[in-house]
């Protein structure tokens, strides 16, 4: 990490203790099991998921099927395309992979994946003392400018990992709504796999944020007051001519420029999700009226 560690600034324990009360406010029965601190296991049916979190923002989160037979390539390329974008993305037609037996599923993962824009390299770990060979692929997302990967095994396995630099109530926010959204492809009756974005909406006081929100807060902590359905598209700017809002301060500027219409510019915010997103700056107890707005996002602005 480039930044100060998280753990100069929580109590030890404290970044978990978020994220936990986070999860549990989205319904996920989460725990801690026995004897292993900075790890919580969340109640998966047949499957194992865990979360380890690390006070300096360190986090990652594996997803273990029951068996190597229950393990399904499109539900796992959903897995690790929610948890590296925030949404399932495009499903393209079955690659060439389907329409040939001698693929393996980490090749069925990876043609998908790769089908849907992610970058997929195999990784290859030799062992020399044993003469054996161990190979998993590993995905990111392309210009994501973070560290964040997923590693998928020939098994089934999946493992998410990501080191988060912002503040803790931003990181518990962040995480909470990632992994929410990629449990939320696990559930029975989910239609999730079939959906890029689930409807759900971040529990009042239950995403964690310490004191009031203000303009140089991270975007993250408007999960407090907004759905996700509109803090998704929000946050990464879908489509937009400019950046994407990095604090409240730059979504209360977008809002500012209500005559340019910046907002209706990300696909996927439309009139009704404009009207969430004020209610929810409002909410949040902030000053739209007076907020001071700064020099306009030009059109063209490179991201």
């Amino acid at each position: 990490m480039t930044s100060a560690c998280l753990a100069a600034r929580i109590a030890p324990g404290e970044l978990l203790r978020l994220i936990a009360d986070g999860l549990s406010g989205v319904g996920l029965d989460v725990r801690p099991p026995g004897g292993l601190e900075g790890r919580l296991d969340i109640a998966c049916p047949g499957a194992r998921c865990t979360l380890a979190v690390g006070d300096c923002g360190n986090v990652e989160w594996e997803y273990c099927p029951g068996s190597p037979q229950d393990a399904d390539p499109g539900l796992t390329a959903d897995l690790a395309t929610v948890l590296l974008i925030g949404r399932t993305g495009p499903r393209p037609c079955p690659g060439r992979g389907r329409q040939r037996e001698d693929v393996t599923f980490r090749g069925l993962v990876g043609l998908e994946l790769m089908a849907r824009g992610l970058d997929v390299e195999l990784a290859v770990y030799c062992d020399e003392e044993m003469f054996d060979v161990f190979a998993e692929i590993v995905a990111t997302a392309p210009g994501a400018g973070d560290d964040g990967q997923v590693r998928v095994t020939h098994d089934g396995g999946l493992t998410w990992t990501r080191d988060y630099q912002p503040g803790p109530a931003a990181v518990a926010g962040a995480v909470a709504g990632a992994v929410t959204l990629a449990m939320s492809c696990l559930q029975p009756g989910s239609e999730a796999r079939a959906m890029a974005e689930p409807l759900l909406t971040a529990p009042r006081a239950k995403v964690p944020h310490r004191g009031p929100v203000t303009p140089v807060c991270p975007v993250e902590c408007l999960l407090t007051v907004l759905s996700l359905k509109s803090f998704n598209p929000l946050a990464r700017a879908y489509d937009a001519p400019f950046d994407e809002p990095r604090t409240v301060g730059d979504v209360m500027d977008l809002h500012t420029r209500r005559q340019l219409r910046q907002l209706r510019k990300i696909r996927g915010i439309g009139p009704r999700r404009v009207s969430e997103i004020e209610a929810a700056l409002v909410l949040a107890g902030l000053n739209l009226a007076g907020h001071q707005q700064r020099p306009p996002i030009r059109e063209g602005d490179a991201r």
